[in-house]
């Protein structure tokens, strides 16, 4: 289900951040609030169509519910579902903003446009 609207710049990236302080240097780069705070806060994903990996300020931390992973669709953060991951699929609800505690769902193979941890 998708949430309101990216107000933000999105920057395409090799690869999204892999713990707090490279967060913390990408939220500083970019004038994001980081992760302390629930509004303009950084995220790191890739796009709907698995092609690459964005970062940008969104205006909103919100709720992502178990077995879902996050994608950037059309300006809007939307779920999408993990369930055929080897492994890495989130078993539990999370904050958008700290995606970074599941690798898995910003792993991606972008010339073939799947995650690296589902086989089909």
């Amino acid at each position: 289900m998708p949430t309101a609207q990216s107000r933000g710049t999105v920057f395409p990236v090799n690869s999204c951040p892999g713990n707090i302080s490279e967060i913390v240097y990408a939220s500083k780069r970019l004038n994001c609030s980081g992760i302390d705070k629930f509004e303009n806060t950084y995220h790191c994903l890739p796009s709907s169509d698995l092609s690459q990996l964005v970062e940008l300020c969104y205006h909103t931390s919100f709720l992502i519910e178990n077995r879902n992973c996050m994608v950037l669709q059309s300006g809007y953060l939307n779920n999408r579902s993990c369930l055929h991951f080897t492994e890495g699929c989130p078993s539990k609800h999370y904050q958008s903003k700290l995606m970074l505690e599941f690798p898995a769902c910003t792993k991606i193979n972008k010339q073939k446009r799947c995650y690296l941890a589902d086989p089909t």
